[in-house]
């Protein structure tokens, strides 16, 4: 390389200043290509980073649309009613289910709603509810509460409140709900066996105790009285084993019609089991009062029952115990009402008895000697002696008699 400067004597001015220029021209030029070559490598870099990252928020929409499919369809095939809410209570969504059972057939309608207009009843786009019931709703789990549909009617659900958060933030609320009206039916009818007959309707000996033991309380404060009847139904058995239990059934439901007509409003008629039957009197006055009673659930026998086209007569026996003169407990009155009961199917039909000591001794007395009448077989208390039955024309044995000799240890 030539020294400009050194050999300034060869060359002259103009000529080196040419030079110069040329030079500086030369690295400017390389200067721009250097830059232009890094800024190529960097749009290469960023241009890559660019197209992963644009890839990758592919792969983000994809799977979100992916994700929202699912939840989608998992809203819209859930047999539970789903709904969500804001932090300000408005309806965010609701899923097909929550729709038809809220009674909304248009898609979305719900949308913007306040929560009041399920769980408060009203007009839709009104609020209804202040704010502390809204939190006393949310920050509990509820059972046994009532929603109410687009026409204002309501019905029984269980529902479960689940929030929805964004990181530790809480941002909104999921309710999930089901109609359990069937299953609210099928306890009112297990509830509905469990203290009323089933054959006639009436309140069962379950019920039946429940209300003598009120009335008893009731007496005891007020110092009134209270009667018991007990009835028997004379001949039931033989009608319901010659024409049949359906004949049988349908007959005791017609006894139960007459005997609620016969007696007042405020008296309880109940099915004690097979043929017996309890009237609860309470607030009774005297012994004439309650015979009154009494001679108009007779006359409700005097007419024959209808069963099929069957004219069908029956009698009846009654046992009358009284509070307090015969007993203050449930238990007590029964019992004593069912002995006098006893007394009176000694007598022809459609008879009744006032519950009287006698009585149970009588009942006692005859349950003592069943009894002791089970134990003389193991006993050997019995003994047969056979006596001859003689025609006493022709002085011949036409037959014989067995007769069955107790010898009981103490009554001989």
């Amino acid at each position: 390389m030539v020294n400009l400067e050194e050999r300034g004597k060869v060359y002259s001015d103009v000529v080196i200043q040419l030079a110069q220029s040329i030079v500086d021209a030369t690295a400017s030029t390389l200067s721009n290509l250097l830059y232009m070559e890094k800024q190529e490598v960097i749009i290469e870099e960023r241009t890559s980073e660019i197209t992963e990252k644009n890839q990758e928020l592919e792969r983000v929409v994809t799977e979100l649309q992916h994700l929202s499919r699912e939840k989608e369809l998992i809203l819209n095939s859930a047999g539970e009613g789903i709904f969500g809410l804001d932090l300000d209570g408005n309806i965010t969504f609701c899923n097909p289910a929550g729709e038809a059972m809220l009674g909304y057939e248009i898609k979305g309608e719900l949308i913007g709603q306040p929560y009041s207009c399920i769980f408060n009843g009203g007009v839709m786009g009104e609020p209804n509810g202040t704010s502390a019931s809204y939190e006393r709703k949310w920050n509990h789990c509820h059972n046994d509460e009532k929603f109410y549909r687009k026409d204002n009617s309501s019905f029984p659900v269980e529902y479960v409140i689940s929030s929805i958060k964004e990181g530790d933030e809480i941002v909104g609320e999921v309710v999930t709900f089901k109609d359990i009206t069937q299953r609210k039916q099928m306890e009112e009818e297990i509830k509905y066996h469990a203290y009323f007959d089933s054959v006639t309707g009436l309140p069962n000996r379950v019920l039946l105790k429940d209300r003598l033991q009120q009335g008893i309380a009731h007496a005891q404060m007020n110092g009134c009285k209270i009667a018991l009847l007990y009835l028997d139904l004379d001949r039931f058995k033989f009608i319901n084993d010659t024409l049949g239990h359906s004949y049988g059934d349908l007959l005791l439901h017609d006894v139960a019609q007459r005997l609620s007509a016969s007696i007042p409003k405020n008296a309880t008629v109940s099915r004690q089991g097979g043929d017996e039957f309890t009237i609860f009197l309470p607030n009774i006055r005297n012994k004439r009062e309650v015979l009154k009673i009494v001679n108009q659930v007779i006359q409700s026998f005097s007419n024959p029952f209808y069963i099929k086209d069957n004219e069908v007569f029956i009698k009846t026996s009654i046992g009358i115990s009284l509070f307090p003169e015969n007993g203050d407990t449930t238990e007590t009155l029964i019992k004593n009402a069912d002995t006098a009961m006893y007394k009176s199917k000694e007598i022809s039909g459609n008879s009744y008895h006032f519950f009287s000591t006698g009585m149970d001794t009588r009942t006692f007395e005859i349950v003592k000697f069943e009894n002791a009448l089970y134990k003389a077989l193991d006993n050997n208390e019995l003994e047969i002696y056979y006596q001859p039955q003689i025609n006493y024309q022709t002085q011949t044995i036409v037959g014989v008699e067995a007769l069955i000799r107790w010898n009981h240890p103490v009554e001989a």
